[in-house]
């Protein structure tokens, strides 16, 4: 049985467009997912809890790796006031990064924790939401997150202190 050359080359032509179509669907679902935030990288920290938060950093980085694409900071939250950090892009092209939070404990250590993960590369629109519940004794925020890492809605979900990691 003869394969036919014409056959084999529209089949491909099919596979790619629809390739194409469910890429520009992903793509333009992106405005319906937290309509209420533009495309790029929004970052808007909630306090509820009982104490002013002095100081947070947030970056974009791949695990393991210490080199941070800086986002922007914080610099006071007070108690029930908000605040927001808006990026319009991501300079990294890489796949697998994750957002990070830097902040100091009570000790005057920095803390690193990354409640975000995001899988794809270059996400046109990346949204987290963080609430600050808490400030324990140590220093550390108990927060609970949740927004969209580029890919599919996260959270909302409670940080995990046992997963905190100190920098210099």
């Amino acid at each position: 049985m003869a394969i036919n050359k014409d056959k084999v080359i529209f089949g491909a032509l099919i596979c790619v467009i629809i390739i194409l179509i469910l890429i520009a669907i992903k793509i333009s679902g992106n405005s319906e997912v937290y309509p209420q935030y533009e495309d790029g990288v929004t970052i808007e920290v909630i306090n509820e809890s009982q104490v002013k938060i002095p100081y947070l950093k947030f970056s974009l980085g791949q695990p393991g790796d210490q080199t941070y694409e800086s986002l922007g900071s914080i610099d006071g939250l007070d108690t029930n006031k908000s605040s927001k950090i808006y990026v319009p892009e991501i300079v990294e092209d890489v796949s697998d990064l994750s957002l990070y939070i830097h902040y100091k404990d009570a000790n005057d250590k920095w803390v690193l924790v990354s409640p975000f993960f995001m899988p794809t590369v270059n996400p046109g629109k990346v949204v987290a939401v963080i609430t600050i519940k808490e400030v324990t004794e140590s220093g550390h925020l108990i927060y609970i997150y949740e927004g969209y890492n580029g890919w599919k809605k996260v959270g909302p979900y409670k940080n995990d202190l046992s997963l905190i990691d100190y920098v210099e």
